[in-house]
């Protein structure tokens, strides 16, 4: 159980989003709200005048986006905050959306205050509870819809520059996009919210910051008053409230700079240095954070993020260049790019609500531009590998080859860059050995892996629901087999999916046979310190008894029992309520023996039926 708090002291926990230490005083943020019409209705004869001031505000709103774009370009804000300001615009240029709220006007005689926010509300009630993705969009369109009523009350802004104190811990219910795009950056030490998502701009304006942020922190707002010092930590989300006498961190620390949060040194064995550490990349901004991890290159740079938020899709010369960043970044490292997994998670904006059969010819033609962009790529910086995801079928992966070749031949490019393939359905799986002829490495995702081979929708799941499928005696046998099969082809073989940036997982699949592991470098910090606190016996050991078990809860006991101490410590109390079944382990792992679980089943080849 999680210890309890000593008296006047608060420890919150929230999901650490943006890593660093950082303490300071509180500075707490009112939600951004504009005053509504107090008039509930119009008259018939005012319509043309609302049409016309709903006109007018639309007009204000967009010329507003297109010069704090043009202010963030030139103070070098990253291209973050420039695609950020580009997909509210685009939001406002929406004819559905404008046309409903005239109708509203016109139809029901709302006043054009109240018919934006209901409108804009109907929209986040339809569109932002579909997936996961679209909740973390529901801020954009409040950050829209304020807009777009703060210039119906007349105002000149509302994105004006946020007063804050200096060195403050920023709190708030949530943050809106403008809100941060507002403050002055040099002025806020941390970022803690009690809604927000890892995927939300404000999230992801933090990362590029380099600003400690922590989400989903309950009841923060209502805990602390302005004035109060806590200390953030951005590695696992706690939230500590320090007493006078309590040092405070001077200045925001950085992933490299945590002293109290470094990696213990490798074990006589060499486990760590037998394991190449990778980074999964969503977008340019994500580099430094990278950089500072000390990571050894981009095992996955998922290059659907590049397309989403545009307002068109982004054309040549942009691919290229942003490809090109990458690759110099990490050079001589590798660059592994993804070519784009376009999913009703992850659907450009630019597509709007058509149908992936409706938008099939285009998505040729700009999968086909892709790969140009990362052949030229290729020519001129050498170290970019080439990535083809959810592959279900050989002759699908022959058509991809088939086409990247003819680009190559085309643009005079002599040989091609290597080229991988990401095993993450079931017929990727059933055709490994074809698949391998054709590649020079594999990934394994395990979300999406794990999501097909156990039938269950990743949409809304939880972090216990991913550990517990993640952990499934079925996707254990899978995966080593995957691995059996890479190293008997000598084909080389990483992980990139949430596995891989879990410390209990990763040593799991590390004992398994991987060597080769791109985490997120917001989770890379407790992977290291767990691969360098076991040795690799020990790691095969834990896998080969969690791979004997037929049930999950046999593979949760297998872990807790097998794994050493130090790595089981890792992982801090609160947080092993995500591990299933994982609790009445602990508690029995000191007073008996494990009977290691029936062996019967083979793990070397699997049927069909073993699905």
């Amino acid at each position: 159980m999680q210890e309890a708090p000593k008296p006047g002291t608060l420890r919150i926990r929230g999901v650490a989003v943006s890593p660093g230490i950082a303490s300071g005083k509180v500075f707490s943020l009112p939600t951004l709200k504009e005053e509504l019409d107090p008039l509930s209705h119009i008259a018939p004869a005012q319509i043309p005048a609302e049409l016309q001031r709903l006109e007018l505000a639309f007009e204000d709103a967009i010329a507003e986006l297109r010069a704090l774009r043009e202010i963030a370009d030139n103070n070098d804000l990253g291209c973050v905050t420039h695609d950020i300001l580009s997909a509210h615009e685009m939001l406002l240029q929406d004819s559905s959306l404008r046309k409903s709220i005239q109708q509203r006007i016109c139809n029901q005689l709302f006043p054009a205050q109240r018919a934006v926010n209901e409108a804009v509300q109907a929209v986040i009630n339809v569109t932002c509870t579909a997936t996961a993705f679209w909740r973390a969009r529901q801020t954009d369109f409040e950050d829209i819809r304020e807009r777009l009523i703060s210039h119906l009350n007349g105002k000149a802004s509302s994105s004006e520059t946020l007063e804050v104190p200096a060195d403050c811990i920023l709190v708030a219910r949530d943050l809106l996009p403008c809100q941060m795009i507002a403050l002055a950056q040099d002025r806020v030490k941390a970022v803690v919210t009690e809604e927000g998502s890892p995927t939300s701009h404000v999230t992801i304006i933090a990362r590029s910051w380099g600003v400690p942020a922590v989400v989903g922190a309950t009841d923060i707002c209502s805990e602390v008053e302005s004035g109060e010092t806590l200390r953030v930590d951005g590695f696992t989300g706690q939230i500590e409230r320090l007493s006078d006498g309590q040092k405070e961190h001077p200045v925001a620390l950085a992933a490299t700079d945590c002293d109290d949060h470094g990696e213990l040194p490798d074990r006589d064995d060499g486990l760590l240095s037998q394991i190449c550490l990778l980074g999964n990349v969503n977008r340019i901004d994500d580099l430094p954070l990278l950089k500072s991890q000390k990571l050894q290159g981009i095992g996955l740079y998922r290059t659907e993020f590049f397309y989403l938020h545009s307002l068109m899709p982004p054309n040549l010369a942009q691919q290229t260049r942003d490809y090109s960043r990458a690759a110099i970044a990490t050079a001589p490292d590798e660059t592994v790019i993804r070519t784009f997994d376009f999913s009703r998670e992850k659907w450009p904006v630019f597509w709007g609500n058509r149908s992936s059969q409706l938008v099939e010819s285009e998505r040729s033609c700009l999968f086909n531009e892709q790969l140009l962009a990362l052949l030229r790529c290729y020519r001129s910086c050498g170290n970019v590998a080439i990535m083809f995801p959810m592959i279900e079928s050989v002759s699908q992966l022959d058509n991809y080859l088939m086409r990247l070749e003819r680009i190559a031949e085309r643009i005079g490019l002599d040989s091609l860059p290597m080229i991988g393939a990401m095993i993450e359905t079931l017929p990727a799986v059933e055709q490994l050995p074809e698949i391998i002829r054709r590649v020079d490495f594999l990934s394994i995702g395990s979300n999406d892996l794990a999501s097909q081979l156990l039938g269950v929708d990743r949409t809304g799941a939880t972090l216990h629901d991913a550990r517990r499928w993640l952990m499934e005696p079925r996707l254990l046998k899978v995966v080593s087999h995957i691995i059996d099969m890479a190293r008997e082809s000598n084909c080389p073989l990483s992980l990139c999916g949430e596995a891989a940036g879990d410390p209990i997982l990763a040593t799991l699949f590390v004992g398994l046979g991987l060597r080769r592991l791109s985490i997120s470098p917001l989770r890379v910090r407790e992977v290291r310190r767990a691969l360098s606190r076991i040795s690799m016996q020990q790691a095969q050991s834990v896998a080969s008894h969690a791979l004997k078990a037929e049930t999950l809860a046999e593979v949760v006991n297998s872990l807790v029992h097998y794994l050493p101490d130090d790595v089981l410590h890792i992982v801090s109390n609160h947080r092993w309520e995500w591990y299933p079944d994982s609790n009445a382990s602990r508690r029995n792992r000191n007073m008996s023996t494990p009977t290691a679980p029936a062996s019967n089943v083979s793990t070397s080849v699997l049927s069909k039926e073993q699905f």
